[in-house]
């Protein structure tokens, strides 16, 4: 008689065997992975986890993480976590987590309270995950605000400001009764990609409130202007989108018209990455420098190269599939192919550095 194998972890059943006979495998028959230290954004430290059963001890075990709660709402989402195999840390990022929640209805700008765990499994997370999993018994809790990626000239704006927008802005339904929310890098804050009309007014004010607030006389696109304390109502000269920077500490405004994002499809987090001897970040062949993804085209983005440095593309952080190949035109395509010679730039600078594995073509852009 042909059996089917019954799997139990974490409380999940898969396939009974034919009518009478169950074979069950029990959590007791596996040990959960140990979540350790949790760094960075977001670094997992992890003990893995194992299956005893004498049922195929070839079986491949994958470790991911999972979120088990949501604003102390019980779900069950295996995220495609990053494994590093041989540290045993997990790592993924905000971006990643934000896009895998956005189609549970949440939105930008949301603020979440997230429990995770280290789960292990004998399914392949990147593939998705049913069945044949156990998870640590401990999880992080932590809050994430679901951030749209910033981009271009903002990259670097990656904190939440206590500074915003507020106005009569028909586009928002912004009354003076709201604020348009702004990240900073620290020096500037910038709310990006705001549709204003010509009949608009607004102001900037700091922690939701009007105690401190900065208005003035705006003069012209992309020149700074002053703003002071309880100053006028700040108008654009004609309908268009824009991005509204202010500099709290010098006194001064700035408006630019908003240029779409390069980058704004790269949002899922890529199995291929570049490695080489690359000064600026320490790299010496012995560390991989991430790339992300808009499914066709993957992308190191405002990666620092000397003229002696020397790079290729490889997946899964090993060797078994890399990619080089001879630079030609700075914007144009190269081919690439497997074991191909290691890349190079005619001169120091900060790069793009583009692939496509489904074509063997590279490309190499010049930072702004």
């Amino acid at each position: 008689m042909k059996k089917f194998l019954t799997i139990l972890f974490a409380g999940l059943i898969a396939f009974a065997a034919c009518d009478k006979d169950k074979a069950i495998l029990k959590t007791s028959d596996a040990v959960a992975p140990i979540l350790g230290e949790v760094t960075g954004n977001i670094k997992v430290a992890y003990t893995p986890g194992e299956f005893k059963t004498n049922f195929n001890q070839k079986m491949l075990t994958y470790h991911t993480l999972a979120i088990v709660e949501i604003d102390s709402v019980k779900v069950n989402q295996t995220l495609n976590a990053k494994n590093d195999t041989v540290n045993h840390v997990l790592s993924i990022s905000a971006a990643n987590i934000t896009n895998a929640l956005l189609p549970r209805g949440y939105n930008y700008g949301d603020v979440v309270n997230l429990s995770i765990v280290v789960r292990a499994t004998i399914q392949d997370p990147s593939k998705g995950v049913t069945n044949g999993y156990i998870d640590s018994k401990d999880s992080y809790n932590f809050d994430l605000k679901l951030k749209k990626p910033a981009g271009g000239a903002y990259a670097a704006f990656t904190e939440d400001s206590p500074w915003s927008v507020i106005g009569s802005i028909a586009s928002t339904g912004n009354s003076w009764n709201a604020d348009e929310a702004m990240t900073t890098d620290g020096t500037w804050h910038v709310c990006e990609g705001l549709t204003l009309s010509a009949s608009d007014e607004f102001k900037f004010r700091k922690d939701g409130a009007w105690a401190v607030n900065f208005g003035g006389n705006f003069t012209a696109l992309d020149e700074e202007f002053e703003v002071t304390q309880d100053g006028p109502n700040i108008k654009v000269p004609e309908d268009g989108v824009y991005d509204l920077l202010l500099n709290p500490d010098t006194g001064k405004a700035k408006i630019v018209v908003h240029k779409e994002d390069p980058f704004a499809a790269f949002t899922e987090e890529s199995d291929w990455s570049v490695i080489g001897k690359i000064a600026s970040t320490g790299n010496s062949w012995n560390a991989d420098e991430e790339m992300t993804t808009d499914g066709t085209w993957h992308v190191c983005r405002d990666l620092e190269l000397a003229a002696s440095d020397e790079f290729k593309f490889r997946k899964d952080g090993a060797w078994a599939v890399n990619f080089g190949g001879t630079l030609a035109t700075l914007g144009e395509e190269f081919d690439v192919t497997q074991d191909g010679p290691n890349i190079k730039v005619e001169e120091d600078g900060t790069y793009h550095l583009y692939l496509n594995p489904d074509t063997a073509k590279a490309k190499i852009v010049k930072a702004n």
